[in-house]
């Protein structure tokens, strides 16, 4: 058996303990980077349940008002005038509930990147004035302003001042959204 001498002995001992400093070291920063991960994934979790309440809100408020209208008609407990009204109703929220999940729908495919972003010559004048005949019931229940005019004598290059470059699905998703955000400011 080999004899080590106190200096060897010391400098063994030190080595380990520097080893050693250096793992605990090493511990702390892995344990931090793993409490911080965790808080993330903590807040991630609140807002994932956050998200999915208002998606069972904005789904469920209109399902449930166009059951209990249709209900009302079913039932015949209405007379004809009553009968339209309800009709528009259910209309109203029909087109509630379409909005809502269009925009899940939008959404979770660009989430799941199911859908890139492509870019298309888009002819926005007619697609707002597709959107505000798409919200004439909104607009007129809540007088917003719908008067639109777009001038396509203009030409520069080899496309109008009507139609821009964007991406195929950002103008008919995002128009929308800020009619309906526009309106529901409105008393």
């Amino acid at each position: 058996m080999e004899k080590i001498d106190d200096e060897t002995l010391l400098e063994a001992l030190k080595k380990k303990l520097e080893e050693n400093r250096i793992a605990v070291t090493n511990l702390r920063a892995m344990t931090q980077n793993l409490e911080a991960v965790n808080e993330k994934l903590r807040q991630s979790e609140s807002l994932k349940t956050d998200f999915l309440s208002n998606i069972r809100n904005e789904i469920n408020n209109p399902l449930a008002s166009i059951m209990g209208l249709t209900k009302q008609v079913v039932d015949r407990k209405a007379d004809a005038d009553r009968t339209r009204e309800i009709a528009g109703m259910i209309y109203h929220e029909a087109f509630d509930l379409d909005f809502q999940l269009r925009n899940i729908f939008a959404a979770a495919e660009l989430e799941a990147g199911e859908t890139t972003p492509s870019v298309a010559l888009v002819d926005v004048a007619a697609l707002v004035r597709n959107q505000l005949a798409a919200f004439g019931h909104k607009r007129q229940r809540k007088k917003f302003p719908s008067t639109f005019s777009a001038s396509a004598r203009t030409v520069t290059g080899s496309r109008s001042r009507r139609t821009r470059s964007g991406s195929r699905r950002s103008y008919p998703t995002s128009l929308p959204m800020l009619l309906s955000s526009a309106m529901k400011g409105r008393a």
